[in-house]
C-alpha cells in the first residue's frame, strides 16, 4: 500500500542543496528522508519511500552504483529514482545514469518548478501503476474466489465483499432482469439499511432508477456530484449520502443485470476506476451465469437419477413374474423335446438375470445419489471373504479356461465392512476380469494388512486398458469400448461409491498387454460412513 503522503529520499552530499531541496520538497507536501553518502542512501532505501532523488557525486558511492543496486535489490527495485548532477549533465553521463535504472535525469541547478514538475510527474506515474497492480490483483482475487461460488447468493456475496473492499464503497446490491423483462429484483444486497431497500426489491424496468436505467440502456450511470444527485429522477433514494454507479452486465445466454455501489462522499471517478467497476460488474454476470447453468445441470441430473429410480422400481415386478414363471416352467418342463424347451428357458432365465443385475445397479445408483444407501458393518476375515469370491466366480472363470486363485495372505487380516457390498464390489472387479481376460489368462485375488487399513488388489492377465481412458473410468456411464456395449457402464462408479462409503480409496494400474490391477483399502476399524 501506498502511502497517503508521498516519501521522497533526498541524497546529496552539500549541505545547502541538501537542505534547500528538502525545503522545497517539504512545502510541496511531501515527507522528506535526508542522506548525505551513498550508504546511507541504501540504508534508507529499505523503509521504501515512493521516490530518491540522487545525486551523481557522492563521496563514497557514485550515484550510478548507488542507482544500479537499488535496482538490482528486489526489496527496492520499484522505488523510482531522480538522478541529479551540476557537473555530469553531458549526454554520456545522462546515459550512463538511465541505463543504471535511473527512471529520470535533472541538471542541476534546477527551478523549484521544474524539480516538482518532475517528482509530480514520476510519483503520478507509480501510483498509477501500483494502482493499476492492486486492480489487477484484486481482480485474480475475485477470479478465485468465484471459484468455489456454485450459487447466485454465494457469488453476489463474493462480489459485493470484494467490490465493496477493493473501492471502499459503503453499500452495494446485485439485481437481475427477470426472465420476461419486465422487472428488476435485487437478488442480494449489503450496507444498505432495511427500510431504503423494501420498497425497491422488485421494480418495473420501466422505474427511472439507476439499475433500471444501467440495465435499459446497457451503459453504466454514475452520480458523482450532488448536483448530479438532484437532476436524477429518484434521488430522493439514496440513503448513502455519496457517489452512486449502476453498471450494467450480460452475457451470451441472455442473463442481464445490474452491480450497483453507494459512497459515503462524493467522487469522480476515473477512466481507471471505470475500467475496474466495470471488469468486476462483468465478471459478476458470468460467474450468475454459470451458477444458473450449474442449477439446471444438477436438476437435470436429479430428474435422470430420479427417473432411472422410478423406471428401475417398475420394470422390477414385471421381471420378477418373467423369473418366477420360466424357474416354473423348466421344473415341469414336457418330456417330449425337453432339452430344446430348457434350453430357451435357459435362454430366458440368463436375460432375466442380466436385466434385473442391470436394474440393481440402477437402483443402487439412485440410492448412492439420494443418500439413503446405509451400510451394516462388521468385523470379517479377509481371507475368508476372497474364499467366498472364488467359491462364487470358480465356475464361470473354469468355462473360460482361465485361473482364478487366491494369493495366500502374509497375515490374518481383519477388516470392517459392509460384508454384501464388498462382494458386490468383487463381484464386478471379478466379473470384469472374467469377462475382459482372454481364455487361458490368470485371475489374482489378494488381501493385507497395514497399519489402521487393509489393501486389497484384483490382478488379471487381460488386455489392458490404455493411459486416455484411466482418469475417466470410474465415471458413471463410461464404457472403454462403447461399439461393444455390455450393460450402460454402471458397474466401476458403484464399485467407487461403494469403496468411499466405507472411507476407504480405489485405484488402478495398468498398460496395454500388461494386465490390469485394481487396488482398494479399508479401514480395519469401524467407520461411521454412510452412502
Amino acid at each position: 500500500m501506498l502511502r497517503e503522503r508521498a516519501c521522497i529520499l533526498n541524497v546529496n552530499d552539500n549541505p545547502a542543496a541538501l537542505y534547500l531541496t528538502s525545503l522545497t520538497l517539504q512545502r510541496a507536501g511531501y515527507e522528506v528522508l535526508e542522506a548525505s553518502t551513498g550508504d546511507q542512501a541504501l540504508r534508507l532505501a529499505r523503509e521504501a519511500p515512493d521516490l530518491i532523488l540522487l545525486d551523481v557525486r557522492l563521496p563514497d558511492i557514485n550515484g550510478h552504483e548507488v542507482c544500479r543496486r537499488l535496482k538490482a535489490d528486489p526489496n527496492t527495485s520499484s522505488i523510482i529514482v531522480l538522478q541529479t548532477s551540476a557537473s555530469d549533465v553531458d549526454g554520456t553521463s545522462r546515459t550512463a545514469g538511465l541505463e543504471a535504472g535511473a527512471d529520470g535525469y535533472l541538471a542541476q541547478p534546477f527551478e523549484e518548478d521544474e524539480l516538482l514538475a518532475w517528482v509530480n510527474a514520476l510519483i503520478r506515474a507509480r501510483r498509477t501503476i501500483a494502482a493499476s497492480h492492486d486492480r489487477l490483483a484484486r481482480l485474480q482475487q475475485v477470479t478465485a474466489a468465484l471459484c468455489d461460488a456454485v450459487t447466485p447468493e454465494e457469488v453476489t456475496s463474493v462480489i459485493l465483499q470484494q467490490g465493496l473492499d477493493a473501492l471502499q464503497a459503503k453499500a452495494g446490491g446485485v439485481a437481475l432482469l427477470s426472465d420476461d423483462g419486465q422487472s428488476v429484483e435485487l437478488m442480494s444486497t449489503r450496507g444498505y439499511p432495511e427500510h431504503s431497500t423494501r420498497g425497491f426489491r422488485r421494480q418495473p424496468l420501466s422505474a427511472q432508477t439507476p439499475i433500471c436505467i444501467a440495465i435499459t440502456r446497457d451503459e453504466p450511470v454514475y452520480l458523482e456530484s450532488a448536483r448530479a444527485e438532484a437532476e436524477f429522477p429518484s434521488a430522493r433514494v439514496n440513503t448513502v449520502g455519496g457517489s452512486r454507479v449502476a453498471l450494467p452486465f450480460s452475457t451470451s445466454t441472455g442473463l442481464r443485470g445490474c452491480l450497483a455501489l453507494s459512497f459515503s462522499e462524493w467522487r469522480v471517478f476515473d477512466k481507471h476506476d471505470r475500467g475496474f467497476m466495470m471488469a468486476l460488474s462483468r465478471q459478476c454476470g458470468q460467474a450468475l451465469d454459470r451458477a444458473r447453468l450449474y442449477a439446471e445441470a444438477r436438476a437435470l441430473a436429479h430428474s435422470r437419477e430420479e427417473l432411472l429410480a422410478i423406471v428401475a422400481h417398475d420394470l422390477r415386478n414385471p421381471l420378477t413374474t418373467v423369473t418366477t414363471s420360466a424357474s416354473l416352467l423348466h421344473r415341469n418342463a414336457p418330456t417330449a423335446d425337453g432339452e430344446k424347451f430348457r434350453a430357451r428357458l435357459g435362454s430366458i432365465e440368463r436375460a432375466a438375470r442380466q436385466m434385473n443385475h442391470l436394474i440393481q445397479d440402477l437402483l443402487d445408483l439412485a440410492r448412492f445419489q439420494a443418500g439413503t444407501l446405509v451400510l451394516r458393518q462388521t468385523e470379517h476375515s479377509a481371507r475368508e471373504l476372497l474364499q467366498e469370491v472364488l467359491d462364487n466366480h470358480a465356475l464361470q472363470a473354469a468355462q473360460k479356461s482361465q485361473r482364478l486363485s487366491v494369493e495366500p495372505a502374509l497375515s490374518e487380516a481383519l477388516v470392517r465392512c459392509d460384508r454384501d457390498r464388498l462382494l458386490q464390489v468383487f463381484s464386478n472387479l471379478v466379473g470384469n476380469a472374467i469377462k475382459f481376460t482372454p481364455e487361458g489368462g490368470q485371475i489374482v485375488l489378494a488381501a493385507a494388512s497395514q497399519p489402521g487399513s487393509v489393501m486389497f488388489s484384483v490382478r488379471d492377465t487381460g488386455p489392458g486398458i490404455s493411459a486416455e481412458h484411466l482418469p475417466r473410468l470410474f465415471h458413471r456411464y463410461f464404457q472403454v469400448e462403447p461399439t461393444h456395449r455390455n450393460g450402460v457402464g454402471l458397474g466401476l462408479s458403484i464399485v467407487k461409491a461403494i469403496i468411499d462409503a466405507h472411507g476407504g480409496t480405489l485405484s488402478v494400474e495398468s498398460q496395454p498387454g500388461q494386465g490390469t490391477v485394481f487396488t482398494f483399502a479399508l479401514p480395519s476399524e469401524l467407520t461411521s460412513a454412510a452412502a
